[in-house]
């Protein structure tokens, strides 16, 4: 080269060359080498170019075209977005936003549901599941309810309705009781307590262990008690339920020695038959394993008749003497108590022996309230080294 030669621009000795997009640039061109055939990325003759989210795309870019600006549904400079219920809504999906994941109570991915009740309930609700529509006993859409005894019964819970109030003659919240006589007496049954003792003894004879008894049906009277004997006996003593004699009636209500045997428990266990128990003023020996069942309303406990510290012809003397008044009452009752008491604690039981309440006693005359029980029959019942009173009061 002599430097003399003429470049692509026609300038002697001059820089100006063909350039890769085959124009003479350079040199006193004033074009700049591959400028006018470089693509967006500056790529002479790529094929990037600014695409529809105005972004330089395709070519030597690493950048696919309209990726930048497209929605996730696949709309290029759309305005769908994941919401919260990380569902692509809004723009052209048809999905409203955050509705994809609403519980019940319309909070997003909330967890209130419709329960048992057909209720919204739990989550943000404040309402606890299936306690719309629960019955007494906690089942939804239950038929257990609140019964005439104040206790929840039928559906579910085992509980006949109004039986657990009955008193003897089957009257709901009734004030009949089984009197020193063994007769439901008293209340609706039309029966005066303590009248019918006796009334069948008369004529019949009293019981000798010598004497033959061949014809079913003759009558005796064995320690107070009417018997009947069902077949052919001699020598057999009355009192055993699985032997000849049958227990017909009472011939007296005098009052018998109750000191040594323990008062009956709801929650006692009573294994051996023959064992006595007091309940209410009354002396019961049972006949066969029991435990729970009240005596004097079933045939399990043998009714013997009333206990000496508690038999309706005992004379007391004012210092062991028991008085609760008025009888019915609304709210509470009043209770005088002999001196003999003093210290010692007074029981309100129900009619199944059930413990209410329990107060020790300070003083001769005390009131105490029993507003929170439910109408019926109850006992209070005192005990001390002289002995023990019960009175019965009612609730209206």
């Amino acid at each position: 080269a002599t430097g003399c030669e003429t470049d692509c621009n026609g300038d002697i000795g001059g820089t100006a060359f063909i350039d890769e997009c085959d124009v003479c640039a350079g040199g006193n061109t004033g074009v700049i080498p591959n400028a006018t055939c470089a693509d967006c990325n500056g790529d002479p003759n790529g094929s990037a170019n600014i695409d529809e989210c105005g972004v330089c795309a395709g070519g030597n870019t690493g950048v696919t075209p309209n990726s930048s600006c497209t929605d996730c549904n696949g709309d290029i400079n759309g305005t769908a977005s994941i919401d919260d219920c990380d569902v692509c809504a809004g723009g052209n999906t048809g999905i409203e936003p955050n509705t994809s994941c609403l519980d019940c109570n319309g909070d997003i991915n909330g967890t209130a549901t419709i329960d048992d009740c057909d209720v919204c309930s739990g989550g943000n609700t404040g309402i606890t599941p299936n306690t719309s529509c629960a019955d007494c006993n906690g089942e939804p859409n239950g038929t257990a309810s609140i019964d005439d005894c104040g206790v929840c019964a039928g559906g579910t819970t085992g509980v006949e309705p109004n039986t657990s109030c009955l008193d003897c003659n089957g009257d709901i919240n009734g004030t009949a009781f089984i009197d020193n006589c063994g007769v439901c007496a008293g209340g609706n049954t039309g029966v005066e307590p303590n009248s019918t003792c006796g009334s069948e003894c008369e004529g019949a004879a009293q019981f000798s262990a010598s004497a033959i008894y061949d014809t079913p049906g003759t009558q005796v009277i064995y320690q107070g008690k009417l018997y009947q004997n069902k077949w052919y006996t001699t020598g057999n003593t009355p009192g055993d339920s699985n032997g000849p004699w049958e227990l017909i009636s009472f011939c007296d209500a005098e009052p018998l020695d109750c000191s040594g045997s323990p008062s009956w428990s709801s929650s006692g266990v009573y294994s051996s038959p023959g064992t006595s128990v007091e309940h209410l003023g009354n002396l019961y020996t049972n006949r066969w394993y029991t435990s729970g069942q009240e005596p004097g309303t079933n045939e399990v406990w043998v009714y013997e008749g009333p206990c000496a510290s508690q038999g309706a012809q005992k004379e007391v003397s004012s210092s062991t003497t028991l008085r609760a008044y008025p009888s019915p009452f609304e709210s509470s009752v009043q209770i005088e108590i002999g001196e003999d008491y003093l210290g010692a604690e007074l029981i309100v039981m129900n009619a199944l022996g059930d413990e209410i309440t329990k107060v020790n006693i300070t003083e001769r005359v005390i009131k105490i309230d029993l507003s929170s029980i439910p109408p019926g029959m109850y006992f209070i019942k005192v005990s001390s080294d002289s002995g023990s009173e019960t009175a019965k009061i009612i609730k209206e």
